[in-house]
C-alpha cells in the first residue's frame, strides 16, 4: 500500500502525514504567497493537495501513542481551515471594495460631451 492510499484511508502515522505531506505543501504555499508575481496560479494549483493533506492529517490524527497529539492535530486543522476562509473572504472583500476604472464613455458624459453610438 503506497503512502497516498495510506493517508487517504487514515492508516498512515500522524508523524508521516504531518511532517512529510502537510508541512511541505504548506511551506511551498507560503513561499508562493511571498513570491507575489505568478504566485496566484501556484496557489490555485496547490489548493487541492493542501486540502487533501488537511483531510489526511484529520484522518490519521489518532494514529499516535498519546491521544493528546490527535486532539492537537485536529485543533490545528480546524484553525487552518478557519484561517483559510478568513483570508479568502478578506481578499474577496478587498477585490469588491476596489474602485472600478472609469469607462471613457462615462467620463465624456460627465464632462458634457455628446457621444454617438
Amino acid at each position: 500500500m503506497n503512502i497516498i492510499s495510506k493517508v487517504s484511508t487514515g492508516k498512515a502515522s500522524l508523524f508521516t502525514t504531518y511532517w512529510f505531506i502537510f508541512f511541505p505543501i504548506a511551506f511551498v504555499i507560503k513561499l508562493a504567497d511571498k513570491a507575489g508575481a505568478g504566485g496566484e496560479q501556484l496557489l490555485l494549483i496547490l489548493l487541492i493537495p493542501f486540502l487533501w493533506s488537511l483531510y489526511g492529517v484529520w484522518r490519521c490524527a489518532f494514529n499516535v501513542r498519546h491521544l493528546i497529539w490527535g486532539y492537537v492535530a485536529r485543533g490545528l486543522i480546524v484553525v487552518n481551515v478557519l484561517l483559510f476562509f478568513a483570508v479568502f473572504f478578506a481578499s474577496m472583500a478587498n477585490e469588491i471594495a476596489k474602485p472600478q476604472p472609469a469607462k471613457a464613455e462615462d467620463v465624456r458624459q460627465q464632462r458634457g460631451f455628446l457621444t454617438l453610438s
